[in-house]
């Protein structure tokens, strides 16, 4: 069947095989172009020994009628034979019918089905045809070219830009034939170039003699034929939102009186049967998203009457609504979970909002979606939403302010400290000293303030720190941001005071803090309070006192959801185990903040980490510990930041006992080291300190750790970081941070690269 030979898809007919005896009627369903009529056509074959009439295969495209249907299959009585049915989804409830009274009256009649949707009869097996892998899509892809280029093949570079090319099309067989075909007039890069939704979805390929089946258009205009108004309604509003969906928010931005929310769940179970929409269902609850070729096809049909801008007001509305449940500046698990979920939308929103100057709903946006990136991340995402709105053109100087410095905070976070001074510098000119609006010069001067903190300038954080108290006292007692600048600016300053080595200013600032967060009941903030409080119990050698406090504030950062406070307190744990001598125990909490940082993207606080884990092995690891210093000396030369005196004789202390060497004759060999160190080295260096490797990496996969080599063998078959992290139950940001190590590991750039290797090297499964 075909010109091409069988390529890939072993261990699904491998199933398929033992499956098929089994089954009297068993239908392969998928979307089309999936390749369910080939492997239906080599399941006939490989399994046809079983029957005295052999095969009998009988297409359905083109024939609507039931008694054309009927009359395809007539003179089967008293037949022994595997009757192939391809294509039933061209009248599903005639096919099926047909097939089911079949199955009654001739004990000798076996059916083998291919269909969008099942047959839903009685006694069938419903096989759902999985995606190539995508090893086995650069195969076929140049297979396909070689029928119309002879002495095409896939070497060097090319090979991992042709898994590119058929990883961007979701290794979808019908589309790789397509594409393939385009091989007579330009080279794979260039294919790569053009590779648009509006370009695929016309592509013929010359191999196929199925009109409808002739390109991507023409199978999606036979599925689309097949929906009601509703459906096709829904489907133009899903693909003109871009990003997934749970079913409340599609009632909630989608729903009207043209679409009752009532249908809207059917709506969805028939647009997924055709494989218009996909579900995730490890997602709680279920997501929904359209595929870009579908959506670059729906987009394009001719069902207007939609606002778009409506639709997209709506679903900025429906994101705000879920993250005024929550404080500004702080998430709790149920409202972050919430956002979560609704990430992508939040920044499609933003970018919409922004585009459309709609600047006060961006904002609003913009406050709601920093409490989610400062407490979870992912920090760059935020960024760059917040970079959007800096660069349209807000007329509100205290707007304006306000961006800036939540953009400068993530910047801090993300430890960027140059890109922090730029937008504090364009607080400091939306609000200067002087403004009326009282909390926008508040938020400037903070902003500053813990910028000179981080860089250690000294007589410039005492003068901002007075400056910024002064200011907090001029704005509104019932402004609602007031609320949250009582308790961040004295704990940030309590901090600061301690480093100044004034410890009555900072004990008398973070006893502050903690009363009025006591008496407000907030526990967000009282965890911050008793970090700070244990940092200065530290201070003055109280060291029982110190762990007590910052255990209940690791307790309750846990349970709030405020990551970076946790990372803070885990450090300060390890710090306190350290200075009692219990290295063992300090380990696991600079381990444990160092997971949490890298995930999120929390830079500036995975250098802490980092050099907490290299003063706990120092003794057990000296050469390593020191490579690692010297990576966070490099790393924070990148970002600006620098390390206070106190903090930087504790590191050298520690690296001085295990290389049994004072502090002062490691210094020179810190600093003097020429080599440039990338977040992805330092990352994967400390991954092998943690498991005990301490040598280089060979570049083959036993460098991997297992969760690595899970990861890097579900790249091979071509999943996304969200469909990775549903099937490992981690984080999307978890996912990202393995594969950074996993290309650095094994020298590699693109997740492509990896597939392809690993196809190559017989390294992992594909």
């Amino acid at each position: 069947m075909g010109l091409l030979p069988f390529i890939g898809r072993k261990s699904e007919l491998h199933q398929l095989e033992e499956l098929r005896p089994r089954a009297r009627a068993l239908t392969l369903v998928g979307r089309g172009g999936i390749g369910k009529s080939r492997v239906a056509s080599e399941l006939a074959v490989a399994t046809a020994g079983g029957f005295d009439d052999g095969i009998r295969f009988v297409d359905f495209d083109g024939l609507t009628a039931e008694s054309e249907l009927r009359s395809a299959l007539s003179d089967m009585a008293g037949r022994s034979l595997l009757l192939v049915l391809d294509n039933c989804d061209a009248n599903l409830d005639g096919c099926a019918r047909i097939a089911s009274d079949l199955l009654r009256r001739e004990a000798g009649v076996h059916i083998l089905a291919t269909s969008r949707e099942p047959l839903r009869i009685e006694g069938e097996f419903v096989w759902v045809m999985p995606s190539m892998q995508t090893a086995e899509a650069v195969r076929l892809f140049e297979a396909s070219a070689r029928l119309l280029q002879p002495g095409f093949g896939v070497a060097g570079d090319d090979g991992a830009v042709v898994a590119e090319v058929c990883a961007r099309i979701d290794n979808l067989p019908a589309a790789i034939q397509g594409v393939a075909a385009q091989v007579r007039n330009m080279s794979v890069n260039e294919i790569r170039g053009r590779l648009d939704p509006a370009w695929l979805l016309d592509l013929e390929d010359p191999l196929q003699n199925a009109a409808r089946q002739r390109s991507l258009r023409a199978m999606l205009d036979a599925d689309y034929s097949k929906l009601d108004e509703f459906a096709r309604r829904l489907l133009v509003r899903l693909a003109l939102l871009r990003g997934d969906w749970t079913l409340d928010s599609i009632e909630a931005v989608c729903a009207d009186e043209k679409l009752p929310g009532a249908r809207i769940t059917g709506v969805l179970h028939r647009l997924a049967a055709r494989w218009l929409i996909q579900v995730d269902h490890a997602s709680h609850p279920p997501r929904y998203r359209i595929p870009e070729l579908v959506r670059e096809y729906a987009r394009g049909l001719p069902i207007a009457a939609d606002d778009e801008q409506t639709l997209q007001r709506r679903r900025a509305r429906y994101v705000i609504s879920i993250g005024r449940r929550a404080e500004p500046a702080r998430m709790d698990h149920a409202v972050a979970a919430d956002l979560d979920r609704e990430h992508a939308s939040m920044m499609e929103a933003i970018t919409w909002a922004v585009d459309a100057r709609e600047l006060d709903l961006a904002y609003e946006l913009a406050i709601i979606g920093f409490g989610l990136w400062y407490c979870r991340g992912p920090v760059s995402e935020g960024r760059h939403g917040l970079a959007r709105l800096l660069v349209s053109n807000m007329r509100d100087p205290g707007l304006r302010a306000r961006v800036a410095f939540l953009a400068g905070q993530l910047a801090l976070l993300e430890g960027d400290i140059h890109a922090a001074r730029q937008l504090a510098t364009q607080s400091a000119r939306a609000a200067p000293n002087g403004s009326k609006d009282a909390v926008a010069t508040t938020l400037a001067l903070h902003l500053r303030t813990l910028i000179a903190h981080a860089s250690t300038e000294t007589f410039r954080a005492t003068a901002l720190m007075q400056a910024t108290e002064a200011a907090l006292e001029r704005i509104d007692a019932d402004d609602r941001l007031k609320r949250v600048l009582d308790l961040a600016v004295p704990i940030a300053n309590a901090l600061l005071a301690l480093e100044l080595n004034d410890l009555r200013r900072a004990t008398q600032l973070a006893n502050r803090a903690a009363r009025l967060a006591r008496a407000r009941d907030d526990t967000f903030w009282r965890a911050r309070a008793m970090h700070a409080q244990a940092m200065i119990a530290t201070r003055g050698r109280q060291h029982a006192i110190a762990r007590w406090l910052v255990e209940r504030a690791v307790l309750a950062q846990s349970n709030d959801g405020d990551t970076p406070g946790l990372i803070e307190s885990l450090c300060a744990l390890g710090q306190i185990e350290l200075n009692a001598g219990a290295v063992g125990a300090a380990l696991p909490s600079f381990s444990r903040a160092f997971d949490l940082s890298e995930q999120n993207g929390f830079r500036s606080r995975q250098l802490v980490a980092m050099e907490g884990i290299a003063c706990a092995t120092a003794a057990s690891q000296p050469e390593s510990a020191l490579r690692l210093a010297e990576a966070c000396e490099s790393l924070r030369r990148t970002t600006g930041a620098t390390m206070w005196p106190r903090q930087h004789h504790r590191l050298l202390m520690w690296l001085g006992r295990g290389l049994q060497q004072p502090p002062t004759a490691i210094a020179p060999r810190e600093y003097g080291a020429s080599r440039g160190w990338t977040w992805s080295a330092a990352a994967a260096l400390v991954h092998d300190i943690l498991n005990g490797r301490t040598g280089d990496a060979s570049g083959g996969s036993d460098v991997l750790t297992p969760r690595e080599r899970e990861v890097a063998g579900l790249l091979t078959r071509g999943l996304s970081n969200q469909q990775i992290a549903s099937r490992l139950a981690i984080s999307v940001g978890t996912v990202r941070a393995h594969v950074e190590h996993i290309l650095f590991k094994l020298g590699l750039h693109s997740r492509a690269q990896v597939a392809l290797w690993a196809s190559r090297e017989h390294r992992l499964p594909v």
